[in-house]
Order: structure tokens, then sequence, then C-alpha cells
């Protein structure tokens, strides 16, 4: 947290042996005297430190908190504001506001409210203005729920819970309700965990006060039905008993009455939180529920590729799903203090907790809020880290003399060196052993063996560092084998035989990958939509732009040869997207940190044969390239950048080498007159129904089908590993065999 003046001047204070004048202070902190007096007023009110002065300044008398625990400036202001909103019907002003902080009308009106506005918004509530008043306006459920939230979160990060409360609510005596409610909590029969009852207490503390300052549950809001909840619970009597308890201990102490919807929001805040040690889960809960949230936890494990949930989890689980169930139902907040942090650290895991809530809500037509999956997150992360740690750890057998004070030793001293890495299996004197010979990961034994075993170790009766050096080595090589099964495993079913071919010869990549991916689509391994996302991105028209040296290539690559040439691939890999045109085009010139740069065109427009380039003489790159050819005596568009060696004479670019494939590049003059007209129509005189045809993808195949006639016509052709294809056979290329 950073640090502020207040801070600052406590620890000048703190540190000082005598009393340091405001003078000496402002000058220290960089302020006015004036300002310091009003720092020493602040701290001396919020009761954090008693700040004494005299004729030689101020002193230090007594701190009771720590220096790290004083809120910052900026943070006591929205808080000062939040708290004047919350108990002010009347709204609040910026101008008293400012007064009261010690800061100017401006800093509240442009830098404290949208954060109190931000605030209100997250529990739907809003900031009306009018001229300089501010009022909070909203529900009382959600005012409530904000000040609970507020003050169990932490919200900025230095308060507890009491000391939140404390802060929105000075007039209150917040320590007397807490005391009054936990010992009242005490004194029931009820069993609460002290999550759950810190949670209640924040709950119940936050009803009082708002009954206290004359806020009670607005008419508008839906009515609170408790029957259901109550006819339900097996601690019916003690729940009521508890409600009335904390009714009459505080209208009697504290002259608070409680209305009988506050009442009974008491009543289901109780209900809801109370827990059973032991509980015959099945009589709780309907199996209908428990099969419901089992369905939920084995597609998770699916999407997720976790291990599967035994069944005494999956009834636990179920427990905590069905109460919080309940809470999503009856619209109770039971904030989650370790939620956001929970997010943050622990992301995979609040993500499967995220996909859990959203399919349970689902079912039961609930919304379940963040700080509900953070405990779902809890609880699927404690299950994960658990089951990993018993696959984690090795199975050991014991082989020692019957010695029965030895063997109990030797076992304490093997649990207590590798508790978390290996589970003692069973400890057998050697004739049994010899016997039986029961599966294990590892053996030790404190005599020698006449027989093998993968991962064994001798050991002393006394446990040595030796001995303990050498099973670390085992388990070391245990673990290894199991990653490696884990891989084998998971590569097997990957890997399916009918998915491997002998002798089949196609005419390019693309074609064995289309032939591969027909197959999986067939066997149900892929989908249609896999086929094409496997062979790359095709479209109809590519442009390349921006084909000029220091750009593509880039001129972070043109002194590192086999840069270049991955920057060439790159450029190869572009223009092979297209399926009919490829437009590439570069600037002559670029506007570039305030003045005009001269383009030169990119040395991979010379691997492409100069007639389907149209190519400007005052391009500057004619010169530049005839430069190259002279120098390295090579012909015309050869790359400037390799080497005269005569193992590269014989060099053909991937780009040249696609060009040769293709063979109907075309001028860029020519395409754009053309208006990117279509390729020759294919000869169609010959084609008939039963014609046996090639095409440059798909192979042999024959013609099924002919439809259309002219330009539009279009052929069904039925290839051997492709399966039927219709193709508009002025663009198919297809050649036509020996019928």
């Amino acid at each position: 947290m950073k640090t502020d003046k207040r801070t600052q001047l406590l620890k000048i204070l703190s540190d000082a042996s005598q009393s340091i004048s405001s003078a000496a202070l402002a000058n220290m902190l960089g302020t006015s005297e004036r300002t310091v007096r009003n720092y020493i007023k602040a701290i001396n009110e919020e009761g954090k430190a008693v700040i004494t002065s005299s004729r030689e300044g101020y002193r230090l008398e007594s701190h009771t908190a720590s220096l790290d625990t004083l809120p910052n400036e900026a943070e006591s202001r929205v808080w000062k504001v939040l708290s004047d909103l919350l108990t002010s019907k009347e709204g609040v002003n910026a101008f008293d506001e400012a007064e009261a902080l010690y800061v100017s009308s401006s800093t509240i009106l442009n830098t404290v409210i949208p954060q109190v506005k931000e605030i209100a918004k997250e529990y739907d509530l809003r900031i009306e203005s009018q001229k300089y008043q501010f009022y909070l306006r909203g529900s009382e459920q959600n005012r409530r729920k904000m000040i609970g939230s507020l003050a169990v979160r932490n919200t900025y990060g230095f308060f507890n819970s009491k000391d939140a409360l404390e802060q929105l609510f000075p007039s209150q005596d917040i320590d007397g309700i807490m005391q009054e409610l936990f010992t009242t909590c005490q004194e029931s029969k009820l069993f609460l965990n002290d999550f759950a009852l810190n949670n209640l207490l924040i709950h119940i503390l936050v009803i009082l006060i708002r009954l206290n300052i004359g806020n009670e549950l607005d008419d508008k809001e839906p009515p609170i039905s408790v029957d259901e909840l109550l006819a339900s619970s097996q601690d019916r009597e003690d729940i009521v008993n508890l409600a009335d308890m904390i009714s009459a201990n505080f209208e009697q102490k504290y002259s608070i009455r409680i209305p009988e919807r506050d009442y009974k929001q008491i009543l289901m805040l109780i209900a809801l939180s109370v827990e059973h040690e032991t509980v015959d889960i099945q009589c709780v809960i309907s199996p209908e529920f428990i099969h419901n949230v089992a369905s939920i936890l084995s597609m998770m494990s699916q999407r997720y590729c976790t291990p599967e949930f035994d069944n005494d989890y999956i009834l636990q689980f179920s427990l905590h799903m069905y109460y919080a169930q309940q809470r999503c139902a009856f619209h109770i907040s039971y904030p989650n203090p370790i939620a956001l942090q929970f997010k943050k650290d622990y992301a995979p895991v609040y993500d499967m907790a995220v996909y859990f809530a959203h399919r349970f809500a689902q079912i039961y037509h609930i919304e379940v809020n963040e700080d509900e999956i953070a405990f779902i997150a809890f609880h699927i992360g404690s299950y994960l880290e658990n089951n990993k740690q018993s696959r984690e750890h090795a199975t050991c057998v014991v082989i020692v003399e019957s010695y029965h004070m030895l063997a109990r030793q030797l076992i304490h001293e093997i649990n207590v060196a590798f508790a978390n890495q290996i589970i003692v299996k069973e400890v057998l004197p050697l004739n049994r052993y010899l016997n039986r010979q029961p599966e294990c990961d590892l053996v030790l034994t404190t005599l020698p063996l006449g027989i093998q075993h993968p991962h064994m170790v001798q050991i002393s009766p006394i446990l040595t560092k030796a001995n303990c050096e050498s099973i670390r080595a085992q388990l070391s090589s245990i673990s290894t084998e199991r990653e490696l099964a884990r891989a084998h495993q998971f590569l097997q079913s990957l890997l399916h035989k009918e998915l491997y071919f002998r002798n089949v010869s196609l005419s390019d990549a693309a074609a064995y990958i289309h032939f591969m991916g027909e197959q999986c689509v067939k066997h149900g391994y892929a989908k249609e939509e896999f086929v094409h996302a496997a062979k790359g991105l095709e479209f109809t028209n590519v442009f390349v732009v921006g084909l000029e040296e220091d750009l593509f290539p880039s001129s972070l690559s043109k002194d590192n040869p086999r840069a270049v040439e991955e920057e060439r691939r790159l450029f190869y890999v572009a223009i092979t997207r297209a399926e009919q045109n490829c437009v590439l085009s570069y600037a002559k010139s670029r506007y570039r940190n305030g003045k005009t740069d001269m383009c030169t065109p990119s040395r991979f427009l010379k691997d492409i044969d100069a007639k389907y380039l149209d190519m400007p003489s005052d391009a500057g790159a004619s010169d530049a390239f005839a430069s190259a050819r002279e120098r390295y005596g090579r012909p015309a568009f050869a790359s400037p950048f390799r080497q005269p060696r005569a193992v590269e004479d014989d060099f053909v670019s991937p780009v040249k080498q696609a060009a040769q494939r293709q063979g109907h590049l075309t001028k860029l003059k020519n395409t754009m007159e053309s208006s990117f007209s279509a390729a020759p129509a294919t000869d169609l005189s010959g084609l008939h129904v039963g014609s046996k045809v090639r095409h440059d993808r798909f192979g042999e195949g024959e013609i099924v089908s002919i439809e259309g006639e002219g330009g539009n016509a279009k052929a069904t052709v039925a290839f051997d590993h492709f399966g039927q294809k219709q193709l508009l056979l002025k663009f198919a290329k297809l050649t036509m065999l020996n019928d």
C-alpha cells in the first residue's frame, strides 16, 4: 500500500526521541504547518494514536495500530462519504464533505464521488445528484448487501470486519453488539463453524445497525417465506429459539424493535448457517439432487480432463451444493473473503467452478454469485489436490525382522522422512514376503533378498542419511516412470489403427491432409470443420501488401540470411492461401518519422518470374536488382543475399516452386483489367457421365452427373479417396483419362 502523509507523520514521531515542532514536521512532509495540524487532529479523532502538543512541539504518546493498517487519505475519503450516504436520508453535500475531509470540493466531485458510484453500481445502487447534493438510491436489501460485503471482503485491504463497520457507523456500539451476538449464539444448541458464525454475525449486525438508524426493509421487497426452509430442517425448534433470543436481547439492551420481515430474515440466516458434524446426507438430500451434482461433475471432468470424483466426495459436495442452492434461492448473500484472491491465484480451478455453477444454475433456475462460485472452486480444488497427492505417493512394502519395537520405530522414521511421498502398504517378515510378494512401487528391506524388484533399497534397522538418499533416488525414478506411463496412455488414446494407411498416392501435401481429415470424420474422431482447419484457411482472393525492403522482409532480418529465408517461407504461406487470385503490392514511398522515404520493392518479388509482374521503371528496383546480379553473377531476380556457392546454384525458392506448380499467375495490370475474371473454362466437349478424370487435389475419380451449361456447368465426381464432390467445371481443371 502506498504510504500517505499521515502514515509518514506517525513514522517520524515514532522514531523521534523528543518532540518535533510543526514547522519541522511540515518541512519533512513537504506540506504546510496548517496541514500538519489537520493531520494530527484527524489521527487523534480516529483513536489509532495519541499525539500530544507542547511548547517543544508534537510527541507520540501511544500508538494502538500498525502503521500498515492505517488507511491512506484517498481511501478514507471514499469510506467517509459512503458512511454519510448510508446514514443520512437527506443526502450529503459536496462542500460539507470537502470541509470535513480538508480537501477541495473538486476533489470530492471529480475523484471521490466517481469511486463511490462504482462501488454502489456493484450492488444495483445508484448515486443521484441535485446541484451539489448527492443521494444513495436503491432498495434497502441492496444497501445491506453492500455493507455486509464491504465489511467481510475487506474492500480497502486494511480493515477487518469490525473495523470496517466501525468506520461506516462510528456512532454505533459495534464491539458491544458483536459480543452480544456471539454470546447468544454460543449459548444455543446449534453448531456453527467459525466461518459460518462470522458471516451470520455480520449479517445480523448489519440488520441491527440499519434498524437502529431507522431503516427497515422496504414494503416493495418480496415477502420473506421461511416455512419451507424450516420445515425441512431437523433443528427447527433450536433455530426459532435462537432468533427469539436475539430479538429479545437486543430489544431489552438496545431498545431495538425487530420487525417481522427482519425477524424472518434472521431465521433464514440461522437456518442456512447451521451445520451438522455428523449427518446422513442421503436422508437430507434427494437422490435426484445427488444425481444432478454427480452428472455435472462428470461432464466437468471430461471437459477439463480431470480424474473422476469418487462417491464419498460427491455426497459431501452435494451437501454443500444443497445449502448453496438454498442460499441462492432465498437471495441470501454469503460473502466469501477469499473470492478475489482465489480467482487470481487458482484461475484454472475457478474456471471449472464457473462451468459447474453455470450448469447447476440452469437446472435449478437460480443465479449463482461469485462468492458461491469461489466456495465451489475451493471444494473442487481441495479434492484435486488431495487426489494428486494420493496419485503421487508411492506404495511401499517394508521387510524387517520380527522385532516389534524395532519395526515400529523404523516405520515411524520412514513416515516422518517421507510423509508426503510414501504410503507404507504392509510390514512383513522375509518369509511371508517371499511367499506372497504383494504388489507395490517400492520395497524397503533390512535383509538381503534373493529376488529382483525394479525398485528395492536395502536399509539399516535405524534409518540413515545414506538410506534416505537412496530412497529418494528410487522415488524419483518411480515418478519418472509414472509420467512416461501417463504419456504413453495419453498417446495411445490418440492413435487408432483404422487411421493407418499404406500405399496412398496423392498429388500434394494438401491432398494428404484432406484425405486424413476425411477419414477422421468418417470414423467419428472429428467434425467436418476440422478438415478445413487442419489444412489452413484459404480464401478466394488474397492481398499481400507492403512488399518492400525493411518492411517485408523486416529491417531486423535483412542482415541475417536465416531470418530472411524464414520470412521468405512466410511469404510463400501467404500467397498459397489464395484459391483463385493473389494480388501483390508495394508502396513507392512512405511517410515515416516526419519525412517521406522512397521504398525499394521486396527481394521476394524477384523469386517470381518477371512475366507475372508489373514493375514500374521508376520503382527503384531495377538498378538495385541489376547491381546485385552484376555483383554475384546471378540471373535476373536471383537473391542478392545468397552467396555464390556452387551448392546453391540449383536453389529454387518455395515461392518459385509454387509458381511452377500452379503455372497460372497473372500480371496485376491484366488482372485488374479483367476484374478478376475466371481462368479459362475446362473443355467440356469430351466430358460425360462415366468419364474418368483426375483432379490436382482429390486425385482420380468418375463423373456421376453433370448439371447446367456453359460457364455454369457443374459436375458431381466420385473420387477414390475423398468421396463425392460437386465441382464448377470452369474452375475445376479436370484432366480426362482414357476411358
